[in-house]
């Protein structure tokens, strides 16, 4: 099994009232429980972020909504539960797919 960066790029709208936000916890906590022994790590949602570079350190927030890693036997496989996410079935983002080499 190979480990997988899943990067959140959430782009709809966020719920205003009580019972949306519930809806949405909702389905969070469903794809989260659908994934069992495929979620490595649940990751978390992305706050204040800055690109930094040699020359520049520019804010970045927004880019990036959050992230998880999953645990999957290979690139397809990945795919195929990034597809299952809310953000996807909702047409609210995208979920950006990286494997995770190991170092050394």
């Amino acid at each position: 099994m190979t480990n997988f960066l899943m990067v959140f790029h959430f782009t709809g709208d966020y719920p205003t009232d009580e019972a949306g936000g519930a809806a949405m916890s909702q389905a969070w906590g469903g794809w989260y429980g659908s994934l069992g022994e495929s979620m490595v790590n649940p990751g978390g949602q992305a706050r204040q972020a800055s690109t930094v570079s040699a020359s520049s350190t520019v804010d970045s927030s927004g880019q990036v909504s959050g992230f998880a890693i999953v645990s999957a036997p290979d690139h397809a496989a990945a795919v195929a539960l990034a597809q299952t996410n809310p953000i996807v079935a909702n047409d609210d983002g995208t979920v950006e797919v990286i494997e995770i080499a190991a170092m050394g």
